[in-house]
């Protein structure tokens, strides 16, 4: 059987969580035993075994990375630096990423780049067209070149990591 993902989610709520757990499901074209779970508000961010897995996963939810520390919940407290060491082991390893909302925003925290919420997005449907590099990345060169994604995040990349590329 094929290594299964895994989403780690920092969404409070369970109906929130499920929903998005499903919404990974659904999307990714998975069942539950290709995508696994753990919800790092509850249980914190588990010692991972990237061997273990197909790639991981950051879902969304109401944290953001570029908060000032004293805005932060309690439990975004605990899990954020945790996130951030897994994060850098992610991208040493070149392990298979995907960041959404809250995820994508701590990848550019902890590898240079500027979080704000200087190009927030309203709510909406937008047309997504992959550079050059994208259409090279291994996670999404099989997408179309351009794609419809649903917008509405609260904060944004004002400036790119060192390494990252557009």
């Amino acid at each position: 059987m094929a290594k299964p993902f895994l989403l780690l989610q920092s969404r409070p709520g369970n109906e929130e969580a499920d929903n998005e757990y499903e919404a990974f499901l659904k999307k990714g074209g998975l069942d539950s035993r290709k995508l696994q779970r753990v919800r790092i508000e509850k249980y914190g961010v588990p010692d991972i075994r990237f061997d273990e897995y197909a790639g991981i996963f950051v879902g969304g939810g109401p944290s953001n990375a570029s908060d000032p520390y004293e805005k932060k919940s309690d439990a975004q407290k605990i899990f954020e630096p945790q996130l951030l060491k897994l994060i850098d082991r992610i991208v040493e390893k070149d392990i298979p990423f995907l960041g959404v909302c809250y995820g994508i925003g701590l990848v550019g925290t902890g590898q240079g780049g500027v979080i704000s919420d200087k190009y927030k997005e309203i709510p909406g449907i937008i047309p997504i067209t992959l550079t050059d590099h994208g259409k090279k990345d291994r996670l999404v060169k099989s997408m179309p070149t351009t794609f419809s994604a649903i917008t509405g995040h609260k904060e944004s990349c004002e400036v790119l990591p060192p390494a990252a590329v557009l």
